[in-house]
């Protein structure tokens, strides 16, 4: 009986559930991976720090903060935000498979 259905073409019906279950697995995917994550852990680190903790629970004052301010007199010069890195890992994860 099965070689009754061999030459018939597979049909395949691929609806908003399909698509639903494939995003939630590249969503997995990269929440498994750790790179992105990471990656904005380091990238706000500052955050935890005590005075980044201040500024957050809105305990910082205008005057400690500009002194803060005036006692980095070497800005440091701008960073690239690693945006080409981050879509890479990105299209990585979700291109894997194909």
């Amino acid at each position: 009986m099965s070689e009754i259905f061999t030459n018939i073409p597979e049909i395949r019906y691929e609806g908003p559930d399909s698509k639903n279950a494939f995003g939630l697995l590249k969503a997995a995917a990269i929440i498994e991976d750790g790179r992105i994550e990471g990656f904005v852990e380091k990238k706000y680190e500052s955050f935890n720090s005590e005075l980044g903790q201040k500024i957050r629970n809105g305990e910082a004052t205008l005057t400690e903060l500009a002194e803060k301010a005036s006692e980095l007199k070497n800005v440091k010069t701008p960073i690239s935000g690693n945006q080409e890195y981050l879509e890479g890992v990105f299209n990585n994860i979700l291109l894997s498979g194909f």
